[in-house]
């Protein structure tokens, strides 16, 4: 890598460190984010695209787990209650029985 890449990444790096809070923990993180946006710029100049050139805004934090989200409408609230059927539903047909068997 030449110098002066490096320094374009260092630059964008502590860009990235200020836009986030300057946290003490993410400097690998912050480096990796500073070299894929300027690889970007890189090949969008190549490219001649001036307008994929520019920077953009990219969330890169973990997504929530999964148990964040709200549940759905309905659906059992609680592990132990996701096998369970809701009452009155036996899973038999409605028909009514043949008179022979009846009884």
């Amino acid at each position: 890598m030449n110098q002066s890449k490096r320094d374009r990444i260092a630059a964008r790096a502590h860009e990235i460190w200020e836009r986030d809070g300057r946290p003490h923990d993410k400097a690998e993180e912050h480096w990796r984010r500073a070299e894929q946006e300027v690889a970007r710029e890189d090949r969008a100049q190549q490219m001649g695209s001036p307008a994929e050139s520019a920077p953009r805004e990219v969330d890169t934090r973990p997504a929530p787990p999964i148990d964040a989200a709200p549940p759905l409408e309905g659906a059992p609230t609680q592990p132990e209650d996701a096998g369970k059927r809701a009452k009155g539903k036996s899973g038999r047909s409605r028909r009514p029985r043949p008179p022979s068997q009846q009884g």
